[in-house]
C-alpha cells in the first residue's frame, strides 16, 4: 500500500464520507448508554448523549466491557470470562521504528536492495523460539528474541525523506508486564539494545545508519492508544481465544449480551492484522439481523 498504513485509513475515511457518514475524531466516549438491556447510544466525555439504533465498538473487548459498559447484570458472565484471562501470561510484539540515513548492508555478498524487499524473520533456532515464548509468558524479556524486520521504503520511498529509509522491527515475544510491573524506560532500553545486538550478526553497520528510533511497548499501547490489554491484536491469537471462543464462548458472532451492541475489532474472529475481516463479518451479521 503506497503511503503506508495511513493511506488505508485515509481511503476508508474518503469512502465513508462519500456515503454520508459523519466522522468525529478526538471525541472520547465515556460509556455506552443502555436502556432495558438495549444499547441506545453513547455518552461522550463532555456529557453529550448521542442516540443511535445500533452501537458498534472497535475497541478491545476489555475496554468495551470494563470501561464503556461497567457493571451490568446482563454482562456478568461475559465479564467473568474476560476477567479469568491472566494478562501476566500473555505476550505481544513490540514495535521499534528506525529512521535510517542509509540502508544497512547485510553480512552476505548479495545486491543490497534485494535483501531489504519483503519481510525477514530472524530467530537463532527452533529451541530459541520456544524459549522466547516461555520467557515472555512467564513475564520475562527473552534473550535472544524473535525479530521480524521490514524496510517499507525500498518499495515506497514516500515514507521517508529522499535518500532516507524507514525500518520496522517487530520483537515478537515481549511480556505485557515485566516482572509484574508496567514497562519503564530501562526495560525499553534493554529491549532496544538487545534487538540491535541480535541484528548486528546480520546487519553489522545497522547502528551507524540510525538517525532516530521510536519504541512502542505494550505499556505504550495501553497509555497512548487506549488498548486495555496492551495487545495489538486485542486478545492473543492462540487458544483459548480462537474461532468460536473469540472473544468469549457463545459470542463469536460479534454480538454481546446487550442487545444492539456489537464488537467489530481485532478481539473478534478471526483476529487482527490488516484484513478487515472482523469488521466485514460484523457488518454482515448486522445486515442479516436488521436489513
Amino acid at each position: 500500500m503506497r503511503g503506508g498504513m495511513g493511506a488505508i485509513t485515509a481511503e476508508l475515511v474518503r469512502c465513508a464520507e462519500e456515503r454520508g457518514v459523519t466522522l468525529r475524531t478526538a471525541t472520547p466516549v465515556r460509556r455506552v448508554v443502555i436502556a432495558d438491556g438495549v444499547a441506545v447510544g453513547v455518552e461522550l466525555a463532555d456529557g453529550t448523549v448521542a442516540p443511535h439504533d445500533i452501537v458498534i465498538s472497535n475497541a478491545d473487548p476489555v475496554t468495551t466491557c470494563r470501561y464503556l459498559i461497567g457493571d451490568h447484570p446482563l454482562m456478568a458472565d461475559y465479564q467473568a470470562v474476560l476477567a479469568s484471562y491472566d494478562p501476566a501470561t500473555w505476550y505481544a510484539p513490540t514495535k521499534i521504528a528506525l529512521a535510517l540515513d542509509r540502508l544497512p548492508a547485510f553480512a552476505i555478498d548479495e545486491p543490497l536492495a534485494q535483501q531489504h524487499i519483503g519481510g525477514l524473520f530472524i530467530c537463532p533456532s527452533p529451541a530459541a523460539q520456544a524459549a522466547a515464548f516461555a520467557a515472555a509468558k512467564a513475564g520475562r524479556l527473552p534473550n535472544p528474541n524473535m525479530i521480524a524486520l521490514m524496510t517499507p521504503t525500498t518499495t515506497d520511498p514516500t515514507l521517508a525523506p529522499p535518500g532516507k529509509h524507514l525500518m520496522c522491527l517487530y520483537v515478537r515475544c515481549t511480556p505485557l508486564t515485566c516482572d509484574g510491573a508496567p514497562w519503564d524506560a530501562s526495560n525499553e532500553h534493554f529491549l532496544y539494545e538487545d534487538a540491535l545486538d541480535q541484528l548486528s550478526a546480520y546487519l553489522p553497520d545497522l547502528r551507524a545508519c540510525i538517525r532516530a528510533q521510536h519504541l512502542i511497548s505494550p505499556t505504550t499501547l495501553q497509555r497512548e492508544y487506549g488498548l486495555a490489554t496492551g495487545e495489538i491484536m486485542h486478545l492473543p491469537l492462540e487458544t483459548p481465544w480462537l474461532f468460536d471462543q473469540r472473544p468469549v464462548p457463545g459470542y463469536s458472532d460479534y454480538t454481546t449480551p446487550i442487545a444492539q451492541l456489537f464488537l467489530c475489532g481485532a478481539g473478534t474472529h478471526p483476529g487482527g492484522t490488516v484484513t478487515g475481516a472482523p469488521g466485514h463479518n460484523c457488518a454482515q451479521r448486522i445486515i442479516a439481523e436488521f436489513a
